[in-house]
């Protein structure tokens, strides 16, 4: 069964998905299985934990798009932010000022 993983602004946007998945009622993203094939982990659950992701089933999935009264809970993890030579996390509050395409530059 195709499962869904739920992520922080800060990782869809490392991962240049910000613009091609859906986004929660709660400002986060749902990211195929597909997209963390690339992060370390033997399974699925260990990548979404590696991100500070979880992992969602299609209905979860839909019911985290319109909008539940206790979304799931996820943020960045330190391991993430170091692989990617962030030198300090960053805040949601600086999520609008990333750069959107690759163009435009890189976190």
């Amino acid at each position: 069964m195709a499962n869904y993983i739920k992520v922080s602004p800060v990782v869809a946007k490392v991962l240049g998905l910000r613009d091609i998945r859906n986004k929660t009622k709660d400002g986060n993203y749902l990211l195929w299985q597909a997209d963390v094939l690339g992060l370390p982990g033997d399974n699925i659950v260990a990548r979404a934990a590696y991100c500070g992701g979880a992992v969602l089933t299609p209905n979860v999935a839909k019911d985290e798009i319109d909008g539940i009264e206790n979304p799931i809970k996820v943020e960045v993890t330190e391991e993430f932010i170091n692989q990617y030579g962030m030198e300090e996390i960053v805040t949601e509050s600086t999520i609008s000022e990333m750069p959107v395409n690759e163009e435009e530059g890189n976190v």
